[in-house]
């Protein structure tokens, strides 16, 4: 009773995918998910995203974060998926801060007029419509 539980975190024993498959009664949908996790672990693993193929390339000083999908042909960023087909990540970074900065800007600038904005005596354009016709 005062023992580990079994499946306790921190088991280091791998999953012998047989007897997952045997025993247990695992499928092949689930297996296949269990080998893409395991593949995940590798710091240079990415997917396609356009057809999902696994790459472990990882980026390299001749090419950067370019990498070609070996099933389609895709390119496609180490760090950025598809975020940023045709440009640099130093671009996309720059693009990215730049519309988060207008993004701020614009959020300030609603929240400046709705506090200066009357809040009791404000009347919506259809409350309006309504009071006019009655």
């Amino acid at each position: 009773a005062g023992g580990e539980p079994r499946g306790a975190v921190g088991c280091t024993q791998p999953i012998d995918e047989a007897l997952l498959r045997e025993v247990v009664g695992v499928g092949d949908e689930l297996l296949a998910k269990l080998s893409r996790f395991r593949a995940m672990k590798d710091a240079r693993y990415r997917e396609c995203p356009s057809c999902q193929a696994p790459n472990t390339d990882g980026p390299s000083a001749a090419r950067g974060n370019a990498l070609t999908c070996a099933s389609c042909g895709t390119v496609f960023c180490f760090e950025h998926g598809a975020a940023h087909t045709g440009r640099t990540c130093t671009q996309y970074t720059r693009e990215q801060r730049a519309q988060r900065k207008a993004e701020l800007a614009s959020q300030a600038a609603i929240a400046r007029h709705f506090a200066s904005a009357p809040t009791n005596n404000a009347v919506s354009p259809s409350r309006r419509a309504e009071d006019a016709t009655t």
